[in-house]
């Protein structure tokens, strides 16, 4: 895996993107020892949180104990990040801006970002075209393709809603600043179960 994917890698794990999209998808109803917690009706599985503190863990701490105090550091972390990309990821849905993967692709296909051009350009410095295409048209399981679609899925839809959220906008900061007003409205306004004491979180 290249410098690349391993960079990837490490964002999408850390972002909680996955874990919220997932968490608003119909399911059947989760018993109480399985939901950490509740945001306007979607919930966060036990697995699922315990899986992305785990993940942030090992980021934050890679050759340490933790003591308690980092861990629970640790532990809000989660729930925050949980919540917020549970947020922004119903909002998405809420204004259709969801993007398909065969639309992520064909995005991808017409305008290749640089830091993937960068990564199918051979010693030479000729991008490898067919090569590239490959990679993301690949019918077979590869755990970097998947990696590398769930990054721009991430990245596309968020930057979506960006300019939803500020139309008129010119500039990112201003775009920023209109997302961080949306967010605050959005979390106080939202219905929240927080249910980590009952599993020994605090």
């Amino acid at each position: 895996m290249s410098r690349l994917f391993i960079i990837i890698a490490v964002l999408v794990v850390l972002s909680g993107y996955s874990y919220a999209q997932d968490s608003t998808k119909p399911k059947k109803k989760h018993k109480m020892t399985d939901t950490v917690g509740v945001v306007n009706g979607s919930v966060i599985r036990l697995y699922d949180f315990r899986e992305l503190l785990s993940d942030i863990t090992r980021t934050e701490a890679p050759d340490s104990i933790v003591q308690d105090t980092e861990f629970t550091r640790y532990v809000n972390m989660t729930w925050e990040r949980l919540v917020s990309d549970i947020l922004i990821y119903q909002e998405i849905e809420k204004r259709k801006l969801n993007i398909s993967e065969e639309e992520l692709v064909r995005r991808l296909l017409k305008e290749p970002p640089e830091e993937l051009r960068l990564d199918f350009t051979n010693p030479e410095g000729t991008f490898e075209k067919e090569a590239y295409k490959d990679f993301l048209q690949g019918t077979q399981p590869d755990s970097a393709r998947t990696l590398v679609l769930n990054y721009y899925h991430m990245q596309y839809e968020q930057e979506s809603l960006l300019r939803a959220l500020a139309p008129k906008a010119k500039s990112d900061r201003a775009r920023h600043e209109a997302f961080a007003a949306w967010f605050k409205k959005a979390f106080q306004s939202a219905q929240i179960e927080d249910r980590r004491t009952g599993f020994g979180y605090y």
